[in-house]
């Protein structure tokens, strides 16, 4: 996706522009019903939540940002610690389309704090989570971010409820299979034609 939009050439390939949205939905939709899931299944997974979750992808990110400092700095432009908290603060992290793994950090936190608040409460988790996702919306709009620190995220939330209400969900949609269908087509084929 990152390639083709920095290229023009071939027939195929420039498609790519756009479906980057959809491999970040699908991820985040997955995080949001793995997480959910687990917790369903085991009360006590809020307690290893964030020991689980944070640290890969928190030293991933730390080690990755060391890279691009290293890069950067062969080219002549230094950072300084101040300069690299700073970018991520703007909505510009030094680390190039590192917003979705900033993205999913927060809500990994905010994941394990309405564990806590609600406590064994799935469907206050998801209105909890959909608080966040407002809150988060309008924080990324005040901060000036792109919108795409923001567009994809509420497929966390989407990924819970999947995980809360699964056995119910499936069932509609096996009986109405076509129409679930001719809806995800529409929904993609609608959201490309726009741009």
């Amino acid at each position: 996706h990152h390639l083709a939009q920095r290229t023009s050439g071939g027939t195929i390939f420039p498609q790519f522009r756009q479906i980057g949205y959809l491999a970040v939905a699908v991820f985040f939709f997955y995080s949001g019903y793995g997480s959910m899931k687990k917790y369903m299944l085991d009360k006590t997974y809020k307690h290893r939540y964030l020991l689980r979750r944070l640290p890969p992808i928190l030293f991933s990110y730390l080690f990755a940002t060391a890279v691009y400092w290293l890069m950067y700095a062969a080219f002549g432009k230094l950072y300084t610690l101040k300069d690299i908290i700073a970018a991520v603060l703007h909505g510009a992290p030094i680390v190039a389309f590192s917003w979705y793994v900033i993205n999913i950090l927060i809500f990994y936190v905010v994941f394990y704090l309405l564990m806590i608040i609600f406590d064994g409460h799935e469907k206050g988790m998801i209105a909890g989570a959909l608080v966040y996702f407002i809150i988060w919306v309008q924080i990324c709009r005040k901060l000036g971010y792109s919108s795409y620190w923001y567009t994809t995220t509420h497929l966390l939330i989407l990924g819970m409820l999947w995980a809360v209400e699964e056995k119910r969900i499936l069932a509609i949609l096996k009986k109405n299979y076509l129409l679930s269908i001719l809806g995800s087509c529409f929904s993609i084929c609608g959201r490309n034609c726009q741009k």
